[in-house]
């Protein structure tokens, strides 16, 4: 938390005692093109790795991975859905088989 100052260096030594953050991502535009630059390179990437750190005074810092649609339907089928299902129980389970699977090729498990 910082502690209200008067300098600057009073409050950049009030932060230095701050734990750092790190927060992961999962990159969304990295395939996304525009005028030949990628979206991930023109927006994402200054964000986490210019902006996330200012706004955190110093502290934050990214670690940014590559957007994997096969990792995200793994995920989605062995994490997400049944988690979800597991809350919501059989009804949840069926509707998402009759409604969700055909588009998405994830059946939920009725176990």
């Amino acid at each position: 938390m910082l502690t209200p100052a008067y300098g600057l260096g009073q409050a950049a030594a009030a932060t230095e005692a701050e734990p750092p953050i790190l927060l992961k991502s999962v990159g969304g535009l990295a395939g996304v093109s525009q005028s030949g630059v990628s979206r991930y390179s023109r927006y994402e990437a200054p964000f986490w790795t210019q902006q996330v750190p200012l706004l955190t005074t110093g502290r934050g810092h990214a670690e940014i991975a590559s957007f994997d649609r096969a990792h995200r339907d793994r995920l989605r089928r062995d994490a997400v859905l049944p988690g979800w299902t597991g809350r919501c129980g059989a009804v949840c389970a069926e509707t998402w088989n009759r409604v969700m699977a055909p588009a998405r090729g994830i059946l939920a498990n009725m176990e």
